[in-house]
Protein backbone atom coordinates (compact mmCIF):
# COMPACT_ATOMS: atom_id res chain seq x y z
CA UNK A 1 0.00 0.00 0.00
CA UNK A 2 0.89 3.54 -0.61
CA UNK A 3 1.82 5.62 2.18
CA UNK A 4 3.19 8.71 3.92
CA UNK A 5 3.81 11.07 7.05
CA UNK A 6 1.84 13.52 7.40
CA UNK A 7 0.57 16.46 9.64
CA UNK A 8 -2.93 18.06 8.99
CA UNK A 9 -3.96 21.52 9.80
CA UNK A 10 -6.62 22.37 11.70
CA UNK A 11 -9.95 23.13 10.45
CA UNK A 12 -9.57 26.83 11.25
CA UNK A 13 -6.53 26.72 9.08
CA UNK A 14 -8.23 24.49 6.13
CA UNK A 15 -11.02 26.82 5.53
CA UNK A 16 -8.36 29.89 5.19
CA UNK A 17 -6.55 27.62 2.15
CA UNK A 18 -10.18 27.07 0.72
CA UNK A 19 -10.46 30.43 0.63
CA UNK A 20 -7.38 31.12 -1.41
CA UNK A 21 -8.27 27.88 -3.52
CA UNK A 22 -11.52 30.22 -4.64
CA UNK A 23 -9.39 32.22 -6.65
CA UNK A 24 -7.40 29.30 -8.72
CA UNK A 25 -10.76 27.94 -10.21
CA UNK A 26 -9.04 27.88 -13.43
CA UNK A 27 -9.17 25.50 -16.52
CA UNK A 28 -6.43 23.12 -15.79
CA UNK A 29 -6.05 23.34 -12.08
CA UNK A 30 -7.15 20.91 -10.18
CA UNK A 31 -7.96 22.04 -6.45
CA UNK A 32 -6.63 19.50 -3.45
CA UNK A 33 -9.58 18.54 -1.36
CA UNK A 34 -10.01 20.20 1.96
CA UNK A 35 -10.02 16.42 3.66
CA UNK A 36 -6.78 16.34 1.91
CA UNK A 37 -4.56 19.37 2.70
CA UNK A 38 -1.45 18.40 4.89
CA UNK A 39 2.19 18.41 5.34
CA UNK A 40 4.04 15.27 3.64
CA UNK A 41 6.96 14.77 6.48
CA UNK A 42 8.29 11.55 4.36
CA UNK A 43 6.41 9.88 1.72
CA UNK A 44 7.00 6.10 2.31
CA UNK A 45 6.00 4.76 -1.08
CA UNK A 46 4.82 1.10 -1.52
CA UNK A 47 4.85 -0.90 1.84
CA UNK A 48 3.71 -4.57 2.70
CA UNK A 49 1.48 -5.09 5.54
CA UNK A 50 4.73 -6.13 8.17
CA UNK A 51 6.71 -3.05 7.05
CA UNK A 52 3.39 -0.33 8.10
CA UNK A 53 3.91 -2.28 11.09
CA UNK A 54 7.42 -1.29 11.51
CA UNK A 55 6.64 2.09 10.76
CA UNK A 56 4.39 2.28 13.39
CA UNK A 57 6.93 1.13 15.85
CA UNK A 58 9.52 4.16 14.72
CA UNK A 59 6.86 6.90 15.18
CA UNK A 60 5.90 5.27 18.48
CA UNK A 61 9.44 5.74 19.45
CA UNK A 62 9.03 9.76 18.63
CA UNK A 63 8.95 11.91 21.39
CA UNK A 64 7.88 16.07 20.75
CA UNK A 65 6.19 18.52 22.24
CA UNK A 66 3.00 20.08 20.64
CA UNK A 67 4.34 23.01 18.25
CA UNK A 68 3.41 25.67 16.35
CA UNK A 69 3.52 26.25 12.28
CA UNK A 70 2.93 29.34 10.54
CA UNK A 71 1.17 29.51 7.23
CA UNK A 72 2.59 32.22 4.97
CA UNK A 73 3.30 32.85 0.95
CA UNK A 74 2.14 31.22 -2.07
CA UNK A 75 4.24 29.48 -4.87
CA UNK A 76 4.85 26.61 -7.17
CA UNK A 77 7.03 24.56 -8.56
CA UNK A 78 9.43 23.45 -10.34
CA UNK A 79 9.23 27.17 -11.79
CA UNK A 80 7.02 29.73 -13.68
CA UNK A 81 7.22 28.30 -17.35
CA UNK A 82 6.64 24.29 -15.82
CA UNK A 83 4.25 25.63 -12.97
CA UNK A 84 2.93 22.01 -11.74
CA UNK A 85 2.41 22.72 -7.52
CA UNK A 86 1.02 25.71 -6.31
CA UNK A 87 1.72 25.45 -2.63
CA UNK A 88 1.73 27.64 0.61
CA UNK A 89 4.57 27.93 2.84
CA UNK A 90 4.77 26.84 6.20
CA UNK A 91 7.60 27.89 8.64
CA UNK A 92 8.23 26.27 11.76
CA UNK A 93 11.83 25.56 12.94
CA UNK A 94 9.97 22.56 15.23
CA UNK A 95 8.75 21.36 12.33
CA UNK A 96 11.86 21.06 10.63
CA UNK A 97 13.12 19.55 13.68
CA UNK A 98 10.60 16.91 13.82
CA UNK A 99 10.80 16.17 10.17
CA UNK A 100 14.90 15.04 10.61
CA UNK A 101 14.01 13.12 13.55
CA UNK A 102 11.91 11.21 11.55
CA UNK A 103 14.12 10.72 8.46
CA UNK A 104 16.99 9.77 11.08
CA UNK A 105 14.64 7.12 12.27
CA UNK A 106 14.33 5.77 8.66
CA UNK A 107 18.12 6.11 7.47
CA UNK A 108 17.19 8.50 4.87
CA UNK A 109 19.01 11.74 3.86
CA UNK A 110 16.12 14.46 4.54
CA UNK A 111 15.33 16.26 1.33
CA UNK A 112 12.11 17.90 3.33
CA UNK A 113 10.21 21.02 1.58
CA UNK A 114 8.46 22.55 4.02
CA UNK A 115 4.44 23.37 2.83
CA UNK A 116 1.28 22.48 1.61
CA UNK A 117 0.18 21.59 -1.82
CA UNK A 118 -2.90 23.31 -2.56
CA UNK A 119 -3.32 22.47 -6.16
CA UNK A 120 -2.04 20.85 -9.20
CA UNK A 121 -1.66 21.95 -12.81
CA UNK A 122 -2.46 20.13 -15.86
CA UNK A 123 -2.60 21.02 -19.36
CA UNK A 124 -3.10 24.47 -19.45
CA UNK A 125 -2.10 27.33 -21.78
CA UNK A 126 -0.11 30.20 -21.52
CA UNK A 127 -2.25 32.57 -21.28
CA UNK A 128 -4.08 31.26 -18.23
CA UNK A 129 -0.69 30.85 -16.56
CA UNK A 130 -0.28 34.27 -16.77
CA UNK A 131 -3.53 34.61 -14.87
CA UNK A 132 -2.30 32.10 -12.40
CA UNK A 133 0.84 34.41 -11.64
CA UNK A 134 -0.92 37.55 -11.76
CA UNK A 135 -3.06 35.82 -8.83
CA UNK A 136 -0.51 34.24 -7.06
CA UNK A 137 1.05 37.52 -6.82
CA UNK A 138 -1.72 38.60 -4.92
CA UNK A 139 -0.38 36.53 -1.64
CA UNK A 140 2.69 36.49 -2.04
CA UNK A 141 3.99 37.35 1.30
CA UNK A 142 0.50 37.01 2.96
CA UNK A 143 0.12 35.54 6.37
CA UNK A 144 -2.24 33.11 6.75
CA UNK A 145 -2.03 32.51 10.21
CA UNK A 146 -0.77 29.43 12.32
CA UNK A 147 -2.18 25.96 14.29
CA UNK A 148 -0.83 23.88 16.99
CA UNK A 149 0.40 20.22 15.39
CA UNK A 150 -0.95 17.61 18.00
CA UNK A 151 -0.19 14.86 16.22
CA UNK A 152 1.83 12.79 13.18
CA UNK A 153 -0.17 10.09 10.73
CA UNK A 154 0.79 7.81 9.03
CA UNK A 155 -1.21 7.47 5.74
CA UNK A 156 -2.44 5.35 3.12
CA UNK A 157 -2.97 6.77 -0.11
CA UNK A 158 -5.26 5.07 -3.30
CA UNK A 159 -4.91 6.81 -6.51
CA UNK A 160 -8.10 7.57 -8.25
CA UNK A 161 -8.92 9.26 -11.31
CA UNK A 162 -10.18 12.15 -9.55
CA UNK A 163 -7.39 12.56 -6.76
CA UNK A 164 -6.34 10.25 -4.34
CA UNK A 165 -8.42 8.89 -1.26
CA UNK A 166 -6.33 9.10 1.93
CA UNK A 167 -7.11 6.95 4.94
CA UNK A 168 -5.75 6.79 8.43
CA UNK A 169 -3.24 4.17 9.22
CA UNK A 170 -1.68 5.31 12.33
CA UNK A 171 -1.56 8.50 14.55
CA UNK A 172 0.85 9.57 17.32
CA UNK A 173 -0.12 11.92 19.64
CA UNK A 174 2.54 14.42 20.46
CA UNK A 175 3.14 15.70 24.44
CA UNK A 176 0.81 18.16 25.46
CA UNK A 177 2.90 21.63 26.81
CA UNK A 178 2.70 25.33 27.46
CA UNK A 179 2.14 26.32 23.88
CA UNK A 180 -1.42 26.41 24.61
Amino acid sequence: MRCFISIFPDNHMIKKIEELQKFLKIDGVRLVHPENIHITLLFLGNLREDEVDVVKKKLDSVSFNYFKVYISDVGFFPDKKNMKIIWVGVDSNELISLAKIIYDKFNIKSDFVPHITIARIKKTSSEKKQILLKILDNFHNKNFGNFVVKEIKLMKSILEKNGPIYSELYSKKLKENEIL
